[in-house]
């Protein structure tokens, strides 16, 4: 990631707004020029594991950033006090962005996170607490960052609207690989490339397709350059930008979005 927006934007300083407690399975909203944020979370199951989602409320016009915004963008950060880890984070498949000088993947309307969290035993009765870290921009980008709280201890505090958004969330996220929209083959790298074939759906034009790969860390792509090939594939090659020193991308793993015809899929990479 490369963060040549925060650079050209003046940044109007952080909002460090922490919430207080509330004993609800929804936080209070950490309000922003560009939007809102709340965190909500189902009852823990017995052994420690809790549903949650971020809900980003952003005002029309302004942007908020994928997992990896490419050339330039704040990518999120959500950490869980001691006790709690985050296990899985899911995001829905973001939108390509061009300003004429850069490009970046993020979401131009309200969206949500989901968010798999597991507690450990001495930590299951308290309060859910998590620091947050958002980029959200418009003509400027103006950083979010603030602590949501809340207690998802009981069955009680949970209404269905609470229940039906996390459904929705998860509804909206992308499928996994099917057999006529999935990773054929990876090479990687080669000539300090990352080269992908995919099988694409029947009909899917090459102005239908995108991609998004979330690197390793320390690692970042170019953006990608998309052909389609033969019968329903297509070829993407994303360009290795960075790579951390003494380190090799073979072995490591990255996430990868594939946009066609208004579907989407989601699979991890192992890169060989």
């Amino acid at each position: 990631m490369i963060l040549s927006r925060t650079l050209r934007f003046l940044l109007l300083g952080l909002v460090l707004l922490a919430g207080a407690p509330a004993h609800a399975a929804t936080s209070q909203w950490l309000v922003s020029e560009g939007g809102r944020v709340r965190l909500t979370a189902l009852p823990a199951s017995p052994d420690g594991t809790v549903e949650a989602l971020l809900d980003i409320d952003l005002k029309p016009g302004w942007k908020t950033y994928w997992l990896e915004p490419g050339a330039s963008g704040i990518p999120p950060q959500i950490n869980f006090a001691d006790g709690t880890n985050l296990t899985r984070l899911h995001m829905p498949a973001p939108k390509l962005f061009d300003d004429g000088t850069v490009a970046y993947a993020g979401y131009d309307r309200p969206v949500a996170f989901t968010m798999t969290l597991k507690r450990l035993p001495e930590t299951r009765a308290a309060p859910l607490s998590a620091t947050i870290f958002l980029g959200i921009c418009k003509d400027i980008c103006i950083p979010v960052q603030g602590v949501l709280t809340l207690d998802p201890a009981s069955d009680a505090n949970v209404n269905p609207q609470e229940r039906l958004a996390y459904t929705a969330a998860q509804q909206a996220m992308p499928a996994g690989p099917q057999p006529e929209f999935r990773v054929l083959t990876v090479r990687a790298p080669v000539d300090g490339t990352v080269r992908i074939t995919l099988a694409v759906p029947p009909k899917t034009t090459g102005d239908a397709l995108n991609a998004f790969l979330a690197p390793p860390t320390g690692f970042a792509f170019g953006e990608p350059d998309i052909k389609r090939g033969a019968g329903n594939t297509a070829d993407v090659v994303f360009k290795l930008l960075r790579t951390p020193k003494g380190t090799s991308l073979s072995g490591q793993e990255g996430r990868l979005i594939v946009t066609a015809n208004g579907r989407a899929m989601e699979t991890q990479l192992a890169f060989q």
